[in-house]
């Protein structure tokens, strides 16, 4: 497990095997903000360890999101994408999940209710 610290937010990154398949967890805990959003973006190698595009995304303990962390959260999704793998929410907080919703990403993603429930669907 690896970690990426800012003074509001805090990023672990775990790496899973399932069926052959390696899948890296994203937490999130704290807030995604102008002070951190940018240098999020910058360089998204480190939420990749070992070139591993499928993702489950924990935001069971973000607590705050702005525009500029969306538009982060939308690079993360495309980027997966791009190398033909899976991404999903895991996991949501309330607060979290309504500007989700506003995005309408539940459409094309899959939004769980677990990390387990999640890591079966790959």
């Amino acid at each position: 497990m690896s970690e990426i610290k800012f003074p509001s937010l805090e990023i672990k990154t775990k790496l899973i095997a399932k069926d052959n398949k390696k899948i890296s967890i994203l937490s999130f805990i704290g807030q995604i903000n102008h002070e951190n959003a940018y240098y999020l973006s910058e360089d998204m190698s480190a939420f990749f360890p070992h070139d591993t595009f499928n993702t489950i995304l924990d935001l069971g303990s973000l607590m705050y999101i702005n525009s500029i962390g969306l538009a982060f959260l939308l690079s993360l999704f495309e980027k997966v994408e791009q190398h033909s793998s899976k991404i999903c929410i895991g996991v949501i907080n309330p607060k979290i999940e309504i500007i989700i919703q506003l995005l309408d990403l539940e459409t094309k993603h899959q939004i769980f209710s677990s990390i387990d429930q999640a890591i079966k669907e790959f």
